[in-house]
């Protein structure tokens, strides 16, 4: 016998029967993206801007930090300090979102970069006070 808690019944909600938003792995794999593009879209947030940003700094020869320790950007280009910032696109959208960029860091410029569904990458370089204004 079906209790209201059980899944024989909430699964007969309106709430749980509404359009959930696609996941950015469902999206990516919609759009036929190569299997290298999926390995990393798979991953959680965190490690996904970890692998992303350090594809990035090797594709631009971005000199790593002194200290490891500093949070307030990821490598130097000719002296000047850079903040990284991947994402994936959104999900039937042609955007996506950078987060936890802060004003009180120590860069000078933000690469914005979007790993697209065909595995190109979409670069913005931005000036911190442009982006902070």
């Amino acid at each position: 016998m079906a209790t209201i808690l059980s899944l024989e019944h909430w699964k007969e909600t309106s709430a749980f029967k509404a359009a959930l938003p696609e996941s950015p792995t469902n999206y990516y794999k919609r759009m036929g993206a190569p299997p290298e593009v999926l390995k990393i879209v798979e991953l959680q947030a965190k490690s996904f801007g970890t692998r992303c940003e350090k594809i990035i700094i090797e594709i631009f020869n971005i000199e790593k930090k002194i200290n490891k320790k500093d949070t307030q950007y990821d490598g130097t280009l000719n002296g000047i300090k850079i903040e990284i910032k991947c994402a994936k696109r959104w999900a039937g959208g042609d955007g996506c979102e950078w987060q936890h960029l802060k004003e009180g860091h120590d860069f000078q410029y933000l690469l914005g970069c979007m790993l697209d569904t065909d595995g190109t990458w979409k670069v913005w370089c931005v000036s911190k006070e442009l982006i902070m204004g």
